[in-house]
Formats: structure tokens, C-alpha cells, sequence
């Protein structure tokens, strides 16, 4: 992931050893309690470098979190609403842009002209479950319109070595995360450990399942549209236009 520097002042983010080759930099999951501490310097402008040629009209984010990106984009001028299934994710969009978010998989028929995913979001989908979910994308989107989505891991690149720690400290409060990693099959799975310190010290832990597919399966499910593979720094986008003919 890429930082800029931190806006909370005497607070730190430290990675204390990245030890195997899985992007988890894009597991912004669970607890969401603690998801803003420990992405505090998330940069949108960032993460967004090299995208916002694509985004037009009314753009719909899927998997949107607690809405950081689509809090910069209104405040950029861009019609922009959110979606995630997660209700709890929804709750924190909701104290960051209002009521522009939906606790829903993908938006209503119509509704998007440019369909934003970024942190991997088909890792959510299971591959059976990948062909609908492709539907619902081409469904969504108007007639000329467009879809980029952050591409993740295949079941070939995939490969978990050790656990990875982060620290996170403020005056206030310090975060311990460790991620363990097992892959079964198409399924990676992601133990989060926490520990949380300020006048005591509680234990809490989570468990994260995210789908691997491959590159034809996705190429398969996404048919419908003309695709195009982007890199943009570091990572890997796809890039689905609408056929309507």
C-alpha cells in the first residue's frame, strides 16, 4: 500500500516484517473498529493516480469499505455513490460521506456509468459465484458505460510464507496485527490476530476469506464486455467497456 505521511500527529504505522509474497496490503477487512487507525494515511489522490482518466458520470464504487475513496471523490467534484454488503462498513461510509452508500453487492440496472473497484474486490467473489456477479456489473452499467476493477491474486501467485505484523501507535491507543495465510484449494483464508493496548490489553481475532481465480475464468465471466488488462505503478487493472452491440 501506498502512504503519505501521517495526519495524526505522534502516531506511527510500522510493518515489523513482511515475510511472504501475498499483496494483503489490500485486505482492508475486519475489525472496521480499527480499520481507520490502521490506514490512517491512506492517500485516496494515491490511490487513485492513473484511474481518474477512466471515471466519468455517475460512479458507482462496489466494496467501497468505510468510504475514504468516495469521501475524496465528492470533495473532487465527481457524482459518486458507494455500495458494500457489509452492514457494518456501511455504518462507518455513512459518518464519512452521508447517505450516499447502499449495504448492496453491486447497484441497481442503470444506475452506473463508471463502476469503480479497488482493493481486489473480485477476491470477494466466490468463482462460482463469479459469472452472476459479472451479470449484475454488465446490468448496472448504462449503455456506453465502463468498468475498472483492481486485479488480485491467481491460484499460481499465491504464495503464503510466514505471518506478516504491522504496529500501529498513537498516544492514545496501539494496534499489534498479525495475518496468518492458508490457502485451500480457491480459497485463501486470512487469520487476523489484534492486540489492542491503551490501559490493558484485549486479544481479538478474525478470520478473512478471499477467492483466487484464474485469468481465463475471468476473462469467461466477463464475456459481455470488451476487456483490456492495465498496469498502472504497481498494479494490475482490468478494464471492462460495455458492448452493446
Amino acid at each position: 500500500m501506498r502512504v503519505s505521511s501521517s495526519h495524526i500527529r505522534c502516531s506511527q504505522y510500522t510493518s515489523l516484517g513482511l515475510f511472504f509474497s501475498m499483496n494483503t496490503s489490500r485486505l482492508l477487512t475486519v475489525p472496521a473498529k480499527y480499520l481507520d487507525a490502521i490506514t490512517h494515511t491512506l492517500d485516496p489522490e494515491l490511490e487513485l493516480q492513473g484511474l481518474q482518466r477512466y471515471l466519468s458520470g455517475r460512479i458507482v464504487e462496489i466494496f467501497c469499505r468505510t468510504g475514504r475513496i468516495g469521501e475524496y471523490l465528492l470533495r473532487e467534484g465527481y457524482s459518486w455513490q458507494g455500495c458494500d454488503p457489509d452492514a457494518t462498513m456501511i455504518e462507518y461510509s455513512i459518518r464519512r460521506v452521508g447517505f450516499q452508500v447502499r449495504d448492496v453487492l453491486v447497484p441497481v440496472a442503470n444506475s452506473a456509468d463508471t463502476i469503480l473497484g479497488i482493493f481486489a474486490p473480485l477476491s470477494y467473489i466466490s468463482p462460482n459465484e463469479l459469472p452472476n456477479f459479472a451479470h449484475k456489473i454488465h446490468t448496472a452499467l448504462s449503455e456506453n458505460g465502463r468498468a475498472i476493477l483492481e486485479m488480485w491474486h491467481t491460484p499460481e501467485t499465491a504464495q503464503p510464507r510466514y505471518s506478516l505484523m504491522d504496529l500501529y501507535e498513537s498516544s492514545q491507543l496501539k494496534l499489534v496485527r498479525t495475518v496468518v495465510p492458508t490457502i485451500e484449494g480457491r480459497r485463501a483464508n486470512f487469520t487476523f490476530h489484534w492486540l489492542v493496548g491503551s490501559t490493558e490489553v484485549n486479544r481479538e481475532s478474525f478470520v478473512v476469506v478471499r477467492y483466487l481465480h484464474r485469468m481465463n475464468e475471468i476473462q469467461a465471466a466477463f464475456s459481455l464486455f470488451e476487456q483490456q488488462l492495465i498496469d498502472i505503478s504497481d498494479r494490475s487493472y482490468l478494464l471492462l467497456s460495455k458492448n452493446v452491440s
